[in-house]
């Protein structure tokens, strides 16, 4: 199917407040296609990457519904990826907490602090405390700050969709995207 030249997918991962994203986007000029599929996804022009929530059910989410290898394709051939909420969270290496009990732990024979070569949603064990791979766009999830912009690697981040309201640094991150989104087509 696809995703016509000048509209930008929108992924997401827990309904939750990604009405007020879209809006937020759409306000900006974007033309959205919400709710995307990883086919729409993986030919995607640009991203967005919206959800709240644990980030072990997101991953999982996302490697579930092919969204994992979606987002990773289309970054990797030039889409710019804007991720708010647990949407920046999951552009990371990894998250800590809110793992389901039961869930299966993979112990590779060279662990490493950022799960490396571990497929997203993937739960693992680091000198004693459990994390979950995410997308590892970005670095490890330990100290997340309140924006991310890599405009050069077409990564941006928006840690609170709150902030999409009346935070300074959050509007100018998603004018940036927004900007890149528009060079990509």
């Amino acid at each position: 199917m696809g995703v016509p030249v000048d509209e930008l997918a929108v992924v997401t991962v827990d309904l939750g407040e990604c009405g007020e994203v879209i809006a937020a986007l759409e306000r900006a000029g974007a033309r959205v296609v919400s709710d995307a599929d990883a086919a729409t996804v993986r030919e995607a022009r640009s991203i967005a990457l919206v959800g709240e929530g644990s980030f072990y059910d997101g991953a999982a989410y996302l490697r579930d519904h092919g969204l994992d290898a979606a987002v990773l394709h289309a970054v990797a051939h030039g889409a710019p990826c804007l991720g708010v909420g647990l949407g920046m969270c999951l552009l990371y290496a990894r998250g800590a907490g809110d793992v389901s009990a039961g869930a299966p732990v993979a112990r590779p024979m060279r662990p490493t602090p950022s799960g490396v070569g571990l497929t997203c949603g993937t739960v693992f064990e680091y000198k004693g405390s459990l994390f979950t791979r995410g997308l590892g766009l970005l670095g490890r999830e330990d100290d997340l700050p309140a924006t991310v912009t890599l405009a050069d690697e077409g990564l941006f981040g928006i840690r609170d969709v709150a902030a999409l309201k009346d935070d300074g640094a959050a509007v100018q991150v998603l004018g940036m995207f927004i900007a890149a989104a528009r060079d990509a087509i």
